[in-house]
Parts: structure tokens; C-alpha cells; sequence
């Protein structure tokens, strides 16, 4: 029989578990089947007898005689090889003329000169098989002193120093007067400077030998401005027609700034600007908005309906308790709080769940009005507590009241 496991339940007494009557039949049901199949002395020897017979024991010899005249391990006898096949596989690399025959071919002069060619191509004279005079002593300083010519990518990791009176070939040309070395993605050659016609941004120092705007270098104690348009070289930043990079025109002196605020500055002004709000017409006008929000206008307009979902029914000064009729399954809202929640069905158990998502203060009352039991549920992230341990309703006409005391545990109270 396979092991009956017991439900334990969630929670403490939170009535998800088995019956107490329901664990007992599975632990009497687990204790039958292991005395009546293991313990039993008529079961132990039952279970026994297929190793106590001879073909029981041969079952479990036959591993210990797998190494055998057919087996070794589990491979086959005729795969292994012995002690003596081995000695006459190798009888014709031990003796002194199997030697002598495998070398033959090294020990001819023809077959030494083979060999040692390959050793003697690096030497002072040889690097592998071009010139020593060839190469380059890349582990210190070179100076190369004669034309070179390179048909492989060059990579130089330091410097590279072109001696005084030494030229710099590109696509075997010297370039010409203004042209600079540039590359196109493809290859390297002289052309003419670079036109930067688009903007770049430097992270490091940049050193500038010669500048030049709008085709000029300008003139001595000139600086480099800009108009918002173009750069061109200036004898001052601020001129008659421009204060730094603004027309000279959209720029208010001190003096324009005074004359545009002597309206606003002078006590003449500032009275002639208050005088609206503080003569006997201007402040009727201000206090009448006040009074349209008065007490007598607010009553009129005050809205308890149901956008907020505090009140569905009666008026303020009635003190009625809102009723929220229910006959099936149901989850409680931030909106029943205050309220009373009733269940009149007859039938099959209903269930209340009390969310994750009420707020800290949230109170209820649930009553039972019809014959079907009431159970109170939590959804995760909620603990229910109730001094009796118990969250069902199954007294007709009874009450508990639900109140959420913190972020995560709700209180239940009443007839259960």
C-alpha cells in the first residue's frame, strides 16, 4: 500500500487540515500495512526465501563470479590481453635488431642531414630560412637606417621618430605642400587638410599649431567670437554691435532696466496698484468669492454619494448602518467597512475572504440570516485571529465583527 500522508493544514486551527477522525484512519491504515507486510514473522520469511533458496543465492553469486574464463570484469576474456600476448607483441621492438632496423634511417648520414638541416636554420646566419639580416630586434630601440619595404601589416606599439631629414612614404608618395596625411577606411594618403563640417568633442588636451575661421588666421590681439551663426575673429568680445555673443540691440543697458521699472518702483505706483483691493469696492469684490464658499452654499452641494462608496443610502443625520446583502461567495472591499454584511442563502456554505489590501482600522459586521454555515477566509499576506479558534458562522441569526489591527493581521469576534 502506498504511505498515506496526513494534511496538516496552514495555519494553526485555521480548518484547511484533516479531520481529526480522517488522520487517524490514514495512521491506522500505514500501521496495517507495515505489520502485515514487513513485521510479521509468516511476511519476514516470505520475504526471505527468495535469497535463502539456491537460485535465490545464485541470483546474487553470479556477480561475484563474473570474472571468469569467458569474463574479465565485463569484458570479454578474448579482448583482455595477457601477460604472455603483451611480451610478443613488443618481441620485435626490445631485441637488439628490431632496435638497430627502427634506426637505420637516423643513424645514415643521409638520414642525420635531414634531421639536423632543420636544426641548424636558426643560427646567427638563419632565422628560419630568410636572412638574420632581416629582421628587426623588436626588444629595445631600432633605427632603421635604409629604405624598407613592407608587405604585411606593421604594428608599433611606442613611438615612432623620424630622424631629421627622413621622409614618410604613403602609397610610395611624399604628398605635396598642404596636403596631410589622412585615410579613407581603406588605406592611407596625402590629401588635402581635413574640413570639419560637423562639430567634435575632445576628452583630452588638444594642441593647435594654426586656426583659422571664414579663411583667415586673423590679426594680431584679435580673439575668436561667435555670433550665434558663425565664428570670425574680433579685436574685443564687446563691441558696438556686440556684447559677447549678443546683437548689441537685444541687449538692456542699467539705465533702459531703470527706466522700464520707475513705473513699478515708486510709491505713486505701487498705491495706484493696490488701490482696487484696498478701496471699500475692491475688497467686496475679493470677499464675495469667499462667501459664495460659505456654509449655507456648501450644504447645499455636498456630495455623499457613491463616487467614494462611503454612503449608498439614508442621509447624515439619519445614523442608519448600511446593509450589504450577499447569497454566494464574497470578498470583502475597502467600501464595507462600517457596514453590515449579510448571508441569507440556505444552501451550501459560503465563504467571506478578507484580502491583503485592507487598511489598518477597516471593521465590519458579518451576520448569518439563512441556515448555510459562513466561513471567514484569508487570502496570503493575511493573518486571522480569533480567541476561539474558530472562523465559522453556523448558528442562524449570529454575528462577528472583523477589524484589520495592523498591515496583516484581521480579528475576529463573535458567535463562533
Amino acid at each position: 500500500m502506498t504511505q498515506q500522508n496526513l494534511n496538516v493544514g496552514t495555519n494553526p486551527n485555521d480548518g484547511t487540515g484533516d479531520p481529526i477522525r480522517t488522520a487517524m484512519i490514514k495512521v491506522q491504515s500505514n500501521f496495517s500495512d507495515l505489520y502485515t507486510n514487513y513485521v510479521s514473522s509468516t511476511q519476514l520469511t516470505a520475504n526471505l526465501a527468495s535469497y535463502q533458496t539456491l537460485a535465490g543465492l545464485s541470483a546474487n553469486v553470479i556477480n561475484v563470479t563474473a570474472n571468469n574464463t569467458n569474463f574479465v570484469g565485463s569484458v570479454s576474456a578474448a579482448n583482455v590481453v595477457s601477460n604472455a600476448q603483451l611480451a610478443a607483441n613488443l618481441s620485435g621492438y626490445v631485441t637488439s635488431s628490431a632496435l638497430s632496423s627502427n634506426l637505420g634511417n637516423y643513424a645514415s648520414l643521409a638520414g642525420l642531414s635531414s634531421n639536423v638541416a632543420t636544426l641548424t636554420a636558426n643560427n646567427s646566419v638563419n632565422l628560419g630560412g630568410v636572412a638574420a639580416s632581416g629582421y628587426v630586434n623588436t626588444s629595445g630601440n631600432y633605427t632603421i637606417t635604409g629604405n624598407h619595404t613592407y608587405t604585411a601589416n606593421v604594428t608599433i606599439n611606442d613611438n615612432l621618430v623620424l630622424a631629421p631629414g627622413s621622409a614618410l612614404y604613403a602609397n610610395g608618395s611624399l604628398g605635396s605642400a598642404g596636403q596631410a596625411l589622412i585615410s579613407n577606411g581603406s588605406a592611407v594618403a596625402w590629401a588635402a587638410f581635413f574640413n570639419a563640417n560637423n562639430q567634435y568633442t575632445f576628452n583630452n588636451t588638444v594642441t593647435i599649431g594654426t586656426l583659422s575661421s571664414n579663411g583667415s588666421v586673423g590679426t594680431s590681439g584679435q580673439i575668436l567670437t561667435s555670433n550665434g551663426t558663425t565664428t570670425y575673429w574680433s579685436s574685443s568680445a564687446n563691441s558696438a554691435s556686440y556684447i559677447g555673443s549678443l546683437p548689441a540691440a537685444n541687449v538692456v543697458s542699467n539705465a533702459q532696466l531703470q527706466a522700464n521699472l520707475a513705473g513699478y518702483v515708486t510709491s505713486t505706483s505701487l498705491v495706484s496698484n493696490l488701490s482696487f483691493y484696498q478701496t471699500s469696492s475692491g475688497l467686496p469684490s475679493n470677499v464675495a468669492l469667499l462667501a459664495a464658499n460659505s456654509a449655507t452654499y456648501l450644504s447645499s452641494n455636498i456630495n455623499f454619494g457613491n463616487s467614494s462608496g462611503i454612503f449608498t443610502s439614508g442621509t447624515v443625520g439619519s445614523a442608519y448602518i448600511l446593509v450589504n446583502s450577499q447569497t454566494a461567495n464574497y470578498t470583502l472591499a475597502n467600501s464595507d467597512s462600517g457596514k453590515v454584511i449579510t448571508f441569507s442563502n440556505s444552501g451550501t456554505s459560503v465563504t467571506v475572504t478578507v484580502p491583503n489590501n485592507l487598511p489598518v482600522g477597516f471593521r465590519t459586521l458579518i451576520t448569518k440570516v439563512g441556515a448555510a454555515n459562513v466561513v471567514i477566509a484569508n487570502n496570503a499576506g493575511v493573518v486571522l485571529g480569533s480567541r476561539t479558534g474558530n472562523y465559522t458562522l453556523a448558528n442562524t441569526y449570529g454575528s462577528v465583527s472583523l477589524f484589520q489591527a495592523n498591515s496583516v493581521l484581521a480579528i475576529v469576534d463573535g458567535s463562533i
